[in-house]
């Protein structure tokens, strides 16, 4: 019995092949290939991933804290999944050749199965040369991890036409895991660089969604589809796995704060761990510890003496100063929290003020102090009302003042421990209080107090006597006069002391 085809059938056949012949078919594949002659329309392009930037950023980090002459041997980095197939040492080596362009602190040093032939050719020439020197470290890993359709999501839809013909449409979603594993060993024992390391994996995502239709007959059958796919690339996946972990393998090996190249800094609860981590390593070994910041602090030009580990007088003042310009407590302790704040600090701004600083060291010039009120400015307070001031300097100098009650008893109201640091900026008022977290009263018994500050060439706070120094923002001890401090500060600084005073002044009707 004869069929009758369907006219939807009809219609999709001619969808497909037209009315193409063989000499149209003939003719598009000489032009293809007439076209293809010409060459690519497009110019090549440079592969740009997540973290270009932060390896530049290293470049300039690894500068900024004076790395140098460190020598590092890279090996091959095997595909221990058998999955991926990319140029994963020549990725490694390209983004070091990168992160090294201006500061030249690392010297990579390539060697691995691939480099026969360069070897053979050295050997043929009797060149040593590259072998006279061991690096001093060595970079070694794999991608470690390949998960692939650790999730997949799809969705079909199909419509009936006829009994012969059906038509739908289908959508997916998949997600695998992609991870490298690279760490530091010492050549010369082989051992693993504690700390230096880095385990990361990437989620890389596809899609794809398509049209099916599907004709089955019973003496032939006909499939025509089309698909258009979405996927991220895995040779790019790999390339920002590569530069990730080469931002973080140097950071951790020179004790750079690479975070500050992925915009992370010590507030962040991981980033403050690993600075207390680096802390932690280096002083189990204190003259490790001293080095590390011998090094930094000439490196910044504030500590003159040997780099060695071996603690002096000359590191003690250096590790002082740079507390004291960075607002912290002006003392010689070295702890995680320096460690976190040299880390993250501005050295350009610091060395800056300690220019400043010790210009006021030196000089013997008399510093004019000047206490005003802060806002409106009125003759008499009342009881209990808060007293704002502002105090000035006429070059830079260490501020120091007191607040002495109608008995004369005395109280340090600055530096305090809301702000440790006494040096003041021509360019910079303070303000007393200088901080939210103390207030200045008015005596309630509408009897007169005075503030009393005392500006120096040098910090003579750490040389003060426990009676003068005290507490901050307690009463001395009884004894402790206007005249006893006055003195002992003048004889500490020397010639050009300032000084300035006022009187809170209360209005005994107010209430």
């Amino acid at each position: 019995m004869k069929k009758n085809i369907s006219p939807v059938l009809l219609f999709m056949l001619t969808m497909l092949y037209g009315c193409a012949t063989s000499d149209q078919l003939l003719g598009a594949s000489e032009q293809s290939v007439s076209d293809l002659s010409k060459g690519t329309k497009s110019a090549p392009y440079r592969t740009v991933t997540n973290f270009t930037g932060a390896v530049r950023c290293m470049d300039n980090l690894l500068s900024n804290y004076g790395v140098k002459g460190i020598s590092v041997l890279v090996e091959d980095l095997d595909d221990s999944t058998k999955k991926v197939s990319v140029g994963t040492r020549d990725m490694l080596l390209n983004t070091m050749s990168e992160m090294t362009r201006r500061s030249r602190a690392i010297k990579f040093i390539s060697y691995g199965g691939d480099q026969k032939n360069i070897v053979s050719f050295m050997a043929a020439a009797d060149v040593k040369s590259a072998f006279t020197s061991v690096p001093q470290y060595d970079i070694r890993g794999s991608i470690s991890q390949y998960d692939d359709n650790v999730v997949k999501n799809t969705q079909d839809v199909g419509i009936g036409i006829t009994e012969f013909l059906t038509l739908g449409k289908s959508a997916s979603a998949t997600a695998k895991i992609l991870g490298l594993d690279l760490s530091v060993i010492n050549t010369s024992d082989l051992s693993l660089v504690p700390g230096v390391y880095s385990k990361n994996a990437v989620a890389i995502f596809s899609q794809g969604d398509g049209v099916d239709s599907e004709a089955r007959y019973n003496k032939f059958g006909l499939n025509y589809s089309t698909s258009l796919a979405r996927s991220e690339g895995t040779a790019v996946a790999v390339r920002n796995l590569i530069e990730l972990a080469s931002v973080e393998l140097v950071g951790k090996l020179t004790k750079v704060p690479y975070w500050k190249c992925m915009s992370s800094s010590t507030k962040n609860h991981d980033v403050k761990q690993e600075a207390e981590d680096w802390f932690e390593g280096m002083a189990n070994n204190p003259a490790e510890l001293f080095a590390y910041f011998q090094y930094q602090l000439s490196n910044r030009g504030v500590y003159k003496g040997l780099v060695n580990g071996v603690p002096t007088p000359q590191l003690s003042v250096a590790i002082k100063q740079y507390k004291t310009a960075m607002g912290l407590a002006p003392d010689s302790n070295l702890n995680s929290d320096f460690l976190a704040a040299y880390l993250d600090a501005d050295h350009d701004a610091v060395t800056a003020k300690i220019e400043k600083m010790n210009q006021s060291y030196n000089s013997r010039a008399p510093i004019k102090l000047k206490i005003a009120q802060s806002g409106v400015s009125k003759p008499m307070y009342s009881r209990k009302e808060n007293v704002r001031l502002e105090l000035s300097v006429g070059m830079p100098a260490y501020v120091y003042c007191y607040l002495f009650d109608p008995n004369n008893t005395a109280m340090r109201i600055y530096p305090n421990r809301f702000s440790s640091s006494p040096f003041l900026d021509a360019d910079a008022p303070l303000k007393l209080p200088d901080s939210v977290k103390f207030n200045l009263i008015a005596n309630e018994q509408a009897k007169e107090e005075k503030v009393e500050c005392y500006a120096t060439h040098k910090d003579v706070l750490p040389y003060l006597s426990g009676a003068s120094r005290g507490v901050d923002l307690q009463p001395l001890s009884k004894g402790v006069s206007r005249q006893t401090i006055y003195a002992e500060i003048a004889k500490l600084n020397g010639e050009g002391m300032g000084t300035a005073d006022f009187t809170i002044r209360v209005d005994p009707k107010s209430k």
